[in-house]
C-alpha cells in the first residue's frame, strides 16, 4: 500500500465525517487534521463511540438482532470421553468439539466458537468494561476447551434507553452488560464464573475449579443475576436439552 502511493495514519483516530452539500468528502481526525476523498467505514466490533457520531450525522442506521450468553469451560479431557467414549485419547483423533443447537420457546439457544484444547481470553475494547472471546493454538493443548452458549435476542426486545437512542438500543446494552461483567470481576479483567449445574440450577457457585484457562482469574459470581431473564432462561433450558442428548 505505502509503495502504492497510500498514506496510512497510525495511532490516529477517526472523530467525525466531513460534510458538504449533503455529501460525505472526506473524515476528520482526532489530531484536527482532514482526509478529503471517498469514506469505508470498517470499523470492527464495538466502535461504539463511532456508531454514536453517525447517528448524530443523521446516517441511515437500524437495529440488528444479536445473541447474548456466556462461555462455557469443560476439562478437554471430558468432551473427548462424552464425544468418542472408549477411543477418547487416541493421538488420529485430536480433541473432540461439541455442537449444540436447540429452540426454547421459539428463541434459538445454540454454541458457536468451539475451541478445542483452547483458552478463554479477556476481549474488551474500553476500560472498565469485560467481555471474553475464546481461541485455540495450532497445537490444541491448553488441557481445556471452550465454547460460547448464547441465546438469540431479536432488536424488537431492546428496551429504549436515552443514552443510546433510536437504532443504539442494542448498542447500549451491550456496554451496560460488559461494565456489570467487569464490576462483578471486582477489576483487573478477572472474571466473574459460575458453574455450570449452578447456573441452570440458579445458585451460588461455592467453589469455582483450581484451574481455568483464563489467565487474569475468575472469582465467584452469579452470571444468571447478570445476564437479561429472558436470555438466563433460554440458556438454563437449552443447557437442560443438551444434557439430555446422546
Amino acid at each position: 500500500l505505502l509503495e502504492a502511493g497510500h498514506d496510512l495514519r497510525f495511532g490516529r483516530r477517526m472523530d467525525d465525517l466531513l460534510v458538504r452539500d449533503g455529501a460525505v468528502v472526506g473524515v476528520r481526525l482526532d489530531d484536527g487534521s482532514e482526509l478529503l476523498g471517498p469514506v469505508v467505514l470498517a470499523t470492527g466490533h464495538s466502535a461504539r463511540d463511532t456508531y454514536k457520531m453517525l447517528h448524530r450525522r443523521g446516517v441511515a442506521l437500524e437495529r440488528k438482532d444479536f445473541a447474548i450468553g456466556a462461555r462455557v469451560e469443560h476439562p478437554q479431557a471430558l468432551v473427548d470421553a462424552v464425544q468418542q467414549g472408549t477411543l477418547a485419547g487416541h493421538p488420529a483423533l485430536g480433541p473432540a468439539e461439541y455442537f449444540l443447537q436447540q429452540q426454547v420457546g421459539g428463541r434459538g439457544v445454540y454454541s458457536f466458537c468451539m475451541c478445542p484444547g483452547g483458552f478463554v481470553l479477556p476481549s474488551p475494547t474500553q476500560t472498565g468494561r469485560l467481555n471474553v472471546n475464546g481461541m485455540s493454538n495450532s497445537n490444541r493443548g491448553s488441557g481445556f476447551a471452550n465454547a460460547a452458549l448464547v441465546a438469540q435476542l431479536p432488536a424488537a426486545e431492546f428496551a429504549d434507553d436515552p443514552d443510546w437512542p433510536g437504532p443504539l438500543a442494542g448498542v447500549g446494552l451491550q456496554e451496560r452488560l460488559e461494565q456489570a461483567c467487569y464490576e462483578a470481576g471486582g477489576g483487573g479483567y478477572v472474571a466473574p464464573a459460575q458453574r455450570l449445574v449452578d447456573f441452570v440450577r440458579g445458585a451460588d457457585s461455592r467453589d469455582l475449579p483450581e484451574r481455568s484457562s483464563y489467565r487474569p482469574g475468575l472469582v465467584p459470581g452469579r452470571i444468571d443475576r447478570l445476564l437479561p431473564a429472558r436470555i438466563v432462561k433460554a440458556l438454563q433450558e437449552g443447557a437442560r436439552q443438551a444434557d439430555r442428548q446422546q
